[in-house]
């Protein structure tokens, strides 16, 4: 019997989100750390330049850390990222505007 179940690997998904403002503000908002700040994370390390990483910890709960990986200024940034602990499995993503 032949299963059609796809393993983790091979699986993407792709969200995407209306965001009511300018990319300018959201731009400013990732290069502020004010993206960071709503996420109520206990501290924050960030280095917004392309490849530049941040970190975001949770005290005693979980951390996610990724990459800035692209930055056109006032237009787009794209940003990786990994989750770990909160109680669930680790998980990668992306994100791009």
């Amino acid at each position: 019997m032949k299963s059609d179940v796809m393993s983790p690997q091979n699986l993407t998904l792709k969200e995407s989100r209306d965001v009511s403002a300018p990319a300018e503000k959201v731009f400013e908002a990732f290069r502020g750390g004010d993206i960071f700040q709503f996420t109520g994370a206990s501290q924050i390390t960030f280095d917004f330049v392309e490849g530049g990483l941040f970190e975001l910890m949770f005290h005693d709960r979980g951390s996610i850390s990724g990459r800035f990986l692209a930055i056109t200024n006032q237009k787009r940034v794209a940003v990786s990222w990994n989750v770990t602990g909160f109680g669930r499995a680790d998980e990668f993503s992306y994100v791009a505007f």
